[in-house]
């Protein structure tokens, strides 16, 4: 046993320990691409400040003095980057290679002005001011490991030789200080865009991102293409910037300036079309927009009259609206760059801060693993076999007693034996309305036998033999295990069945109820109308009388029909549109009780409750009289009383009662049924006490705002509140404007006539057994 534990876990224990060094090694990976995409960035905010004093310097070169003053605060810039590298191995040795004799260069183009001193001419104009995108970012300032360290002062070999000093002070090509004078040396404008244009070559070519840091992840490796990619062109549109800026300052091209020209905007087209394959869908769209603004349309004029120049014929250019389109097309470019950027170090951080929660989860599960490898190994002999055999012996008492009794019990039960008598009473129901409905015939006997199947997968199974104790010892823990796996399959089928049983049950119930509360309401509907016909036809007032009183038993038949409707959650049974009076609906719904001679309708203020809600308030109060009727004695009243309240924009009717009443554990159970909606309480409460589900759900099909609250009367008795939100009351009826409907019996006209027919009946009959 301690052999079938021990090599698992120590093999599981071995694949956690190469998952942690793996998350560990991509963590530190991710931290490290995420420190070079940051020197990469850098880098190119490096580039270009170097690219816009290349153009500057070009320019001026050119001739167009007003760029004297705008490149001195661009040196400035290129100076507070380059200290920022100083300390970066992998720029280090481009800067000392390429940036060496850049205060040569510099000082030979200061020549005939002291570069440490402004002259008021030189002063910055608000328009010389630094644009956003030549502001210093964040990540161009000098951080506390940027700052020289004694170690890092210049050491005698460090210095300058003497050919390398541009003046006898000589100076640090990463340092601050390059504003010296040369002499009568003079700067060449090729060879100093010569000069600038191969160290901003070198600093493009610096990938300080290890492809081992990138191979994982296709969409950092993309981004830093894109990034890669998107600097050459930008190299390129600064380059021909600085190009065109001396020839147009000239008015010609000389020498290999045209050539150089066209190889840089081949250049630019091959490293645009490399970046749209490699970025995304949002950067392609930056890029556009940048070529798209009305400077780059301008430079691109520029650039058109620059090519029909070909043959040295002079060029009528302005040197400032030159620079300034191509300087806010750089400035653009450069933003993109910067998006994209920002684009692949979120990425960066991203990996890393997803490396860091796969790290911390393998070590919180690995020590989870080590405390549970501990715990098992010590318990794990003596915790097998007892729980198994406990296990296995309650399973067998579920399966084989307490389940089945269980489901004895629940079908020996006085709900369940009900359940059952409507069921078939609604198979009875079926069999009887196919012999008038043809059409439906075979539709009742697909669902006859649709229940039937149910009820004969709800038989519950007779449990499996016992196996035999001897057997089970001398299996041991196999046998043990597998009378585990055969009583949870006992389990299983004893419930699945009895849930079938349960569910065939309730809805055998709910379509029991609807067909029959279908067909009664349709049988009474027809014998209402026949009825209504043979009391026109009668002349007879004792036959009139007999007549009236089928009538009134044929409207509590209608009522009952449709109680059951309502408890199978039916549509309304008697939809309306035309408003009625509260009166007409209060008469209504007395009619359709027994005792009506005990029914006082006491002050009922003016109310019209719309259409669609009179059928349900009129059975809503039979039921509630009903009940009233029922649990007073038989020389109480039960008053219906109506009133509009105004502060909650509810009408009110209340059916009070002067009869037994009810403890309060009595009415917070009623409260529970008349709140109660669904098919449970269908099922669980007690048949008596229907009336209460058929209010309750009539008041849910009300809506919102429609309630019933009971209290108790004063002096003895009940009193059933009804409240109608304003949602369900009509506007007054205007009876000066409104022409008098046509001449019919009103209800109260038929009711009293009813009434007394009834009388005359019931006299009558009195009379033949006193005789």
């Amino acid at each position: 046993m301690a052999v079938v534990i021990t090599v698992p876990i120590c093999l599981l224990l071995a694949v956690a320990g190469l998952a942690m060094y793996g998350r560990a090694e991509a963590l530190g990976d991710a931290r490290t691409t995420r420190a070079e995409v940051g020197l990469s960035l850098r880098v190119q905010a490096l580039v270009h400040q170097l690219q816009r004093e290349r153009g500057l310097t070009n320019g001026l070169l050119g001739g167009e003095e007003s760029f004297r003053t705008p490149l001195a605060a661009t040196r400035k810039r290129v100076d507070t980057a380059l200290r920022g590298m100083r300390h970066e191995p992998a720029v280090a040795d481009v800067i000392q290679r390429h940036l060496r004799r850049l205060a040569t260069i510099r000082a030979a183009v200061d020549k005939d002005t002291p570069a440490d001193q402004d002259t008021p001419a030189d002063q910055d104009t608000p328009a010389d001011q630094d644009t956003p995108a030549d502001q210093d970012t964040p990540a161009d300032q000098d951080t506390p490991a940027d700052q020289d360290t004694p170690a890092d002062q210049d050491t005698p070999a460090d210095q300058d030789t003497p050919a390398d000093k541009g003046t006898p002070a000589g100076g640090d090509t990463a340092g601050t200080t390059y504003r010296v004078t040369v002499g009568t040396d003079t700067a060449d404008r090729t060879a100093t865009l010569a000069f600038y244009t191969t160290a901003v070559d070198a600093l493009n070519a610096v990938d300080p991102v290890t492809e081992t840091a990138t191979r994982a992840d296709r969409q950092l490796r993309d981004g830093l293409a894109a990034l890669q990619e998107l600097a050459a062109a930008k190299e390129s549109v600064a380059l021909e910037r600085g190009l065109l800026n001396g020839v147009f300052a000239e008015g010609a091209f000389h020498g290999r300036e045209y050539l150089t020209f066209t190889e840089v905007r081949a250049t630019r087209v091959a490293a645009l079309t490399r970046f749209r394959q490699v970025a995304t869908a949002p950067q392609r769209a930056a890029l556009k927009k940048a070529f798209g603004t009305k400077d780059a349309q301008r430079a691109t004029a520029y650039e058109n009259q620059a090519e029909g120049a070909a043959d040295g014929s002079a060029l009528r250019a302005d040197v400032g609206t030159w620079w300034d389109a191509m300087t806010v097309l750089v400035d653009d470019l450069y933003a993109v760059q910067q998006s994209v950027g920002d684009d692949v170090r979120d990425r960066a951080d991203r990996l890393s801060d997803e490396a860091e929660l796969g790290l911390a989860a393998y070590l919180v599960a690995g020590t989870l693993m080590a405390a549970l490898v501990a715990g098992l190994a010590a318990f794990a002999s003596r915790s097998l076999t007892r729980p198994l055999g406990a296990l296995a012996a309650a399973a067998h008492d579920v399966a084989r007693h307490r389940l089945p009794a269980s489901v004895a019990r629940i079908q020996q039960s006085p709900q369940y034996q009900s359940a059952k008598d409507q069921s078939a009473q609604g198979q009875s129901a079926k069999h009887q309305s196919a012999k008038d409905q043809s059409a439906k015939d075979q539709s009742a006997q697909d669902q006859s036998a649709k229940h039937q199947s149910a009820q004969d997968q709800g038989e519950v199974l007779p449990p499996a033999e016992a196996p035999d104790d001897a057997e089970a010892q001398l299996l041991g823990g196999a046998a043990e295990i597998a009378e585990v796996a055969a009583s949870l399959r006992q389990v299983e089928r004893t419930a699945l069945h009895l849930a079938a049983q349960q569910a065939g049950l309730r809805r055998n119930t709910t379509e029991s109820l609807a067909n029959l509360g279908r067909r009664n309401q349709n049988l009474v509907r027809r014998q209402l109308s026949l009825i209504t016909r043979l009391e026109r036809q009668e002349l007879d007032p004792d036959a009139l009388a007999e007549l009236f009183e089928l009538d009134h038993l044929a409207t509590r038949m209608r009522r009952n029909a449709e109680s059951l409707l309502v408890l199978a959650g039916q549509n309304p049974p008697r939809p309306t549109t035309a408003p009625a009076d509260g009166l007409e609906v209060v008469q209504s719904a007395v009619a359709e009780v027994e005792q009506y001679r005990r029914v006082l309708i006491a002050a009922v203020e003016p109310v019209r409750v719309r259409g669609h809600a009179v059928a349900d308030v009129a059975h809503l109060l039979a039921e509630l009289v009903e009940n009233g009727l029922n649990f007073s004695p038989p020389t109480e009243p039960v008053e219906v009383h109506g009133w509009y309240d105004t502060q909650d924009d509810t009408y009110c009717f209340a059916v009070v009662d002067h009869g037994i009443g009810m403890s309060e554990a009595d009415k917070e159970r009623a409260r529970a049924r008349l709140s109660e909606s669904g098919e449970e309480a269908l099922l669980t409460a007690p048949t008596r006490f229907l009336g209460h589900l058929v209010v309750g759900r009539l008041v849910h099909r009300l809506g919102e705002g429609a309630q019933v609250q009971l209290f108790d009367t004063p002096g003895g008795g009940l009193s059933a509140l009804l409240v109608l939100p304003g949602r369900l009351l009509a506007p007054a009826q205007d009876r000066s404007a409104t022409p008098p409907p046509p001449a019919r019996p009103a209800v109260s006209a038929l009711l009293n006539g009813f009434r007394a027919g009834v009388a005359r009946a019931e006299a009558r009959s009195t009379q033949g057994v006193s005789s």
